[in-house]
């Protein structure tokens, strides 16, 4: 059976994507220069499944 996860994750990725509101955080350098088109995420199961969309393979900075 396939999982609803990865559907799930894509509209929901979608639909944040059109919100184009808010600003960078100038105040932090890591996100001062971050790229405001980049846009992903990563949902992890309990038994060690992991469902990502968008730009995964970018890497972001956690702050």
């Amino acid at each position: 059976m396939k999982s609803p996860i990865p559907d799930y994750l894509e509209e929901v990725l979608e639909t944040v994507r059109l919100d184009q509101s808010g600003e960078l955080a100038s105040y932090i350098p890591q996100l001062a220069t971050a790229d405001p088109d980049r846009l992903a995420a990563v949902f992890a199961t309990l038994d060690g499944q992991v469902y990502g969309v968008g730009d995964v393979d970018h890497q972001f900075s956690i702050q």
